[in-house]
């Protein structure tokens, strides 16, 4: 809920002032930062003890004639009273605002009270199909709610919409990323050739309860939006959007200065891939200590997770989701144990439970060539990638499908070249099926999913290596590689990863990998 605080700290101190009300800036007041102040009675101290202590106020003394007014009672412009008022508290003076609050009889406004709610989508559990999508539908059933659905990318707002489609009534900015235009009688600019009239385009506009876009779509009819209230904007692919590309949306009002946006329902995953930032680490960091207080310390973070680094262990803000259908069991074991503390469970689906004669997870080792090009390309590598694709292909040819039967996961686009002509070379066959299938890096294949995937390290060089765990990241005292993560976590059925045993194994978590497949074959 202070996500917003930053540089505003002294606006309103500043402003008394100003206007003569007082002389200086009055002293900060030693709050205890470990009572969450949102109880009616403290877990650390009863109401009764902190009583006896006095009450602190926080330049907030016209917020005492709301004393015995319930929650719900509030008009907009005394709710915004109470929001200008906290998005000024610092950081760490929020839980005893809130508190300060309580002892003095005030309640908090409903609307301030839930306006933040994460959700963590691990691989498989259903972030769109399942928390998009009842947070949508719950909200839904209030009477005068409205939606917006935002996503980082056209992929994703596609598939946004196919769970929308055609039950609910929503319209779409910006067009699809498919050439099919399935969805394309729901764009606003199909609206727009359908109204003879601005005043007619409007109210239909406003008639209707969803509107889906991109992050970019989105930002780019703020306008449009602004004549809109909205009672929750569900960001999804959360982790995956800077702060500068939700920050729009952040602070959309109307022409009166209100708020456009009641509350916010954010859901991603801080394990899987984040934002694609091209600069150093040097220039992305902050140092200013205003932002490095509220936590941002770091532009290349997404605010999903400067959010969540705050509210994690807070149930009240934060939910995981723990019941993935995607991976069989033996797939999904490592990266569970390894990067979920063993939190998810099967639904489980008929192809979790079926039983198999072969390995649901291998690896083949490969050694390099001597005399390569480019470090970039492992002929060796590509050759048994082409060789195992042609074994796929000669057990499911009877179902094949290019889309849903294999797909094979690189590090550079070089290799997904070398693949490609051996494959050609091996099959003699251009039309062949297995030509059409998805080979790609993994920052492309996360959202897919695949009955067969095969993961291939390619790298030759101990330097190479910096480049594929260069996502890493230390949580709880587990290193958390993103890039493997989401590379195993695209297999359904089947989980096939080559590489250079000797070479991983300089890696401590790719030692621990190849422990476990062994232990699986």
């Amino acid at each position: 809920v202070a996500m917003l605080i930053g540089k505003g700290y002294y606006y309103r101190i500043n402003k008394k002032i100003e206007k003569g009300e007082l002389e200086e800036i009055p002293p900060v007041v030693e709050i205890d930062e470990e009572c969450c102040g949102q109880h009616e009675t403290c877990e650390k101290d009863s109401l009764l003890a902190a009583v006896s202590k006095g009450i602190e106020y926080y330049n907030d003394e016209e917020l005492d004639r709301f004393r015995g007014r319930a929650s719900d009672e509030y008009t907009e412009e005394e709710v915004e009273e109470f929001r200008e008022v906290m998005l000024t508290c610092k950081d760490d003076e929020v839980a005893g605002w809130c508190r300060s609050l309580q002892l003095r009889f005030i309640e908090l406004p409903d609307e301030l009270k839930d306006e933040l709610f994460l959700i963590i989508g691990p691989p498989g559990t259903g972030k769109t199909s399942y928390g998009m999508l009842h947070t949508v539908r719950e909200e839904l059933l209030e009477e005068g709610s409205r939606v917006l659905i935002v996503s980082f990318t056209n992929r994703s707002v596609d598939e946004i919409c196919s769970k929308l489609y055609p039950a609910t009534d929503f319209v779409r900015l910006g067009g699809s990323a498919s050439s099919s235009g399935l969805y394309a009688d729901r764009e606003f600019s199909a609206m727009t050739t359908r109204c003879s009239s601005a005043a007619e385009l409007k109210d239909r506009f406003l008639r209707t309860r969803v509107v889906v876009g991109t992050t970019a779509s989105v930002i780019s009819h703020l306008p449009l939006l602004s004549m809109c209230r909205f009672t929750l904007c569900v960001v999804d692919e959360a982790s995956q959007i800077l702060e500068p590309h939700i920050m729009p949306l952040l602070s959309l009002a109307d022409a009166e200065g209100h708020s456009c946006i009641s509350r916010f329902v954010m859901i991603g995953d801080h394990k899987q891939l984040p934002a694609v930032v091209q600069q150093r680490t040097t220039d992305s960091r902050v140092d200013d200590p205003t932002l490095r207080e509220i936590g941002l310390t770091d532009c290349r973070n997404s605010l999903f997770e400067r959010l969540l680094a705050r509210y994690r262990n807070n149930p009240e803000v934060c939910y995981m989701l723990t019941r993935q259908g995607r991976m069989h069991p033996d797939i999904a074991r490592f990266p569970n144990l390894a990067f979920y503390g063993g939190k998810l469970t099967e639904v489980p689906l008929p192809h979790q439970m079926n039983s198999s004669s072969s390995p649901r997870v291998r690896f083949i080792h490969v050694t390099p060539a001597m005399d390569v090009a480019t470090d970039r390309v492992n002929a060796n590598e590509a050759e048994a990638i082409a060789r195992e694709l042609l074994s796929i292909w000669e057990c499911t040819q009877g179902n094949f499908s290019p889309a849903e039967t294999v797909g094979v996961i690189v590090p550079y686009r070089n290799q997904i070249s070398a693949i490609r002509e051996k494959l050609s070379a091996l099959l003699q066959e251009p039309e062949h099926p297995l030509m059409q299938i998805t080979i790609d890096t993994v920052e492309r294949y996360q959202g897919s999913q695949r009955d067969y995937i095969i993961y291939g390290f390619t790298v030759q060089r101990p330097y190479q290596l910096r480049f594929l765990t260069e996502t890493t990241f230390v949580e709880d005292n587990q290193i958390i590689d993103r890039k493997l993560n989401v590379a195993m976590t695209r297999a359904r059925e089947y989980l096939l990863i080559t590489g250079n045993a000797p070479l991983l194994r300089t890696v401590p978590l790719y030692a621990r990998l190849l422990d476990y497949i062994g232990d699986c074959s």
